[in-house]
């Protein structure tokens, strides 16, 4: 369905199976030259948007991801999970999703910060090599 070398897939507005969710997933661990993956306003669950995220800690080059405006609401187990793994990620930029509890959402946007915060630092610094972000790494 989706391939190593896809750069921008626009999925907005369509109606999203567990099947696809999971090619969308699979196709994120492989893929070296995504940055952008728009999937919102579709028919995604809880478990296929776990999916995704937990994609995320394989995939080197995505920089904003984009999940709001689901069919249904993820809940709060769901939203949890997606924040630990934002906080594990040190390369998406921009994330893409209206939180329902304050402490996800405050905890989403930290992680966000932290990662542009890193890409300015690198770009500073002018360095080419990974930046280990020393704030997050105990988690």
């Amino acid at each position: 369905m989706f391939g190593s070398g896809l750069r921008k897939p626009g999925m907005v507005a369509g109606e999203k199976r567990p099947l696809q969710s999971r090619a969308l997933a699979e196709m994120l661990k492989v893929n070296k030259v995504l940055k952008t993956l728009n999937v919102e306003s579709n028919f995604i669950s809880g478990a296929g948007i776990l999916r995704l995220v937990e994609a995320l800690p394989h995939n080197t080059s995505l920089v904003e991801l984009k999940i709001d405006n689901q069919s249904q609401p993820l809940g709060n187990k769901v939203e949890m999970e997606i924040v630990s793994m934002l906080e594990k990620n040190a390369t998406l930029l921009k994330f893409g999703y209206h939180f329902t509890q304050q402490g996800p959402r405050l905890r989403a946007s930290n992680a966000m910060m932290n990662n542009n915060d890193l890409v300015r630092k690198r770009r500073l610094a002018d360095l080419t090599g990974p930046i280990i972000p020393k704030c997050r790494s105990g988690v």
